[in-house]
C-alpha cells in the first residue's frame, strides 16, 4: 500500500505539459499547465474547452508527449 503511495506521488510530481491524462472522475484529456497545486485539461479540440484540476485528481498518466514521439 505504501509502495502504490509513492508511486502516485511520483505519477503526479512528474505530469507535465501535453501528457496524455485520465481524472478520477474519468475524464481524458491533454495537460495544457502544470501549476503547483492544479494542472489544466484541455478536454475538446474543437471548442478548445479546458477544466481546471487538482494535482490528486489525476488518476493516470495514459501517455506523455515523449511516448508519442518515440512511436511516430
Amino acid at each position: 500500500r505504501q509502495k502504490e503511495q509513492k508511486k502516485r506521488d511520483q505519477m503526479l510530481k512528474t505530469i507535465k505539459k501535453y501528457d496524455k491524462v485520465m481524472t478520477i472522475g474519468g475524464i481524458i484529456g491533454t495537460v495544457m499547465e502544470v501549476r503547483e497545486e492544479e494542472i489544466i485539461i484541455k478536454v475538446d479540440d474543437n471548442s478548445n474547452t479546458r477544466i481546471k484540476f487538482t494535482r490528486g485528481a489525476v488518476q493516470r498518466v495514459l501517455s506523455s508527449a515523449d511516448a508519442e514521439k518515440t512511436e511516430a
